[in-house]
């Protein structure tokens, strides 16, 4: 056992005690378990648990094999570090793995001319429970993501049939997040697909549909999400703990999403598209009112902030609502003052019937190419810039009177 434990982590390993048990069941027990980075990352924790259990085939024991037919970790917590090349800490620990894999099934005759695909590591075995886990991600330039309160229970595994499963972790100000249902594992392709999963955060429900290849050496993924017709309240409150949005947006309202996740794990780009049906939406750093339109974004994982990381095009228009950027405010309170506008007509300037924009994302800033507001007293059309992480506004613009507004000016 030990020589099967040290194999892919050479003396990196550290056991506080291990207990074996016959009867009822055949397991081993670890406790306290922890497994220490290599030289290149430092002398850190990689990997601890409070305790191990692995439970063994009875008739197997007495041949001398460990045959696994459970793992259950209790309190098990992984710390991933990325290094500024985009390795993982845990990319020679996986390779080492890979080298050391069997085959469940006899190979047929006219495929033992193909190609060794990295297949399923020994001593995955078909049941795995994961009780109050975490997990924490480093890299270089960003803030650390610790994802806590990891339950996985995975049943029947096998390269043969799709097996279930059911994961569910926490994270700051979001509920607890859960994805089950079955995965399908291509030995010969070393292939995971998802298939009929279902992601649950807030009171949302979405399909989740893809692949990761190389899943126990160099993760590639694939994976989409899409849901129609979803309350914006909802999806913003995921967005905003992300740090995708501002937590001082409130909106509500039924809007179409779709988002991936695709490319190796150590360069995983997120994209998304948005489709907002009227929502009722406000802001008190840009504005207030029925919201339509479109955008699309992009993130990729390089370091750096989010807001500078950022980028994306939108196309969205506004209807019945009120300006509440202060910078914007005062601009339009400014102009309107010159035109020779009341106090009180330089306040309804601030409300709009309609404003429109098409804007770019990108480099920390919002790029506007137009900016269209109409409203009882103005007409306005401009173009300019806005910075994302503390929203100050850089505005051209050109103003006259609104159609509506009294000739007597």
């Amino acid at each position: 056992l030990r020589h099967r434990l040290l194999e892919p982590v050479g003396d990196r390993l550290d056991v506080g005690e291990v207990r074996l048990r016959l009867v009822p069941t055949p397991s081993i027990q670890l406790s306290q378990l922890k497994i220490f980075d290599n030289a290149p990352f430092g002398d850190h924790m990689f990997f601890s648990a409070e305790q191990v259990r692995l439970r063994l085939k009875f008739l197997s024991l007495l041949r001398g094999q460990f045959d696994i037919t459970e793992l259950i970790l209790d309190r098990p917590a992984f710390n991933l570090v990325k290094q500024l090349d985009g390795t993982f800490n845990y990319t020679d620990i996986a390779n080492k793995k890979s080298s050391t894999v069997t085959r469940r099934d006899v190979r047929k005759k006219s495929d033992v001319s193909k190609p060794e695909a990295p297949a399923v590591p020994v001593l995955l075995p078909k049941n795995i429970t994961v009780k109050a886990g975490q997990i924490n991600f480093f890299t270089r330039g960003q803030n650390p993501v610790k994802l806590d309160g990891i339950d996985l229970i995975l049943r029947d595994f096998s390269s043969d049939a799709p097996f279930p499963f059911r994961a569910s972790f926490s994270y700051p100000r979001l509920n607890t997040v859960t994805l089950e249902g079955h995965l399908n594992y291509h030995e010969e392709k070393s292939l995971l697909e998802l298939k009929n999963n279902r992601l649950k955060a807030y009171d949302v429900t979405f399909p989740v549909e893809g692949q990761i290849a190389n899943p126990f050496t160099s993760p590639r993924l694939n994976l989409s999400l899409r849901g129609t017709n979803v309350e914006a309240k909802s999806i913003f409150q995921v967005l905003s703990a992300f740090g995708f949005s501002s937590p001082d947006t409130e909106i509500s309202g039924p809007m179409d999403l779709f988002m991936s996740l695709i490319g190796p794990s150590q360069s995983l780009i997120t994209q998304g598209h948005g489709v907002f049906k009227n929502v009722k939406v406000s802001d008190k750093r840009a504005l207030k009112g029925n919201l339509s339109g479109e955008v699309s974004i992009r993130l990729p994982s390089t370091s750096g902030p989010v807001s500078r990381r950022l980028q994306g095009e939108g196309k969205l228009a506004v209807r019945d609502g009120q300006l509440t950027n202060v910078d914007l405010v005062k601009k339009v309170e400014r102009v309107t003052g010159m035109i020779g506008l009341t106090k009180t007509e330089q306040r309804q300037a601030t409300s709009f019937k309609t404003m429109e924009t098409d804007f770019i994302l990108r480099g920390g800033y919002a790029e506007f190419s137009r900016l269209y507001l109409l409203n009882p007293q103005l007409e306005v059309n401009g173009s300019g810039t806005m910075t994302l992480d503390e929203p100050t506004l850089d505005l051209a613009v050109s103003t006259a009177l609104s159609p509506q507004a009294p000739r007597s000016r």
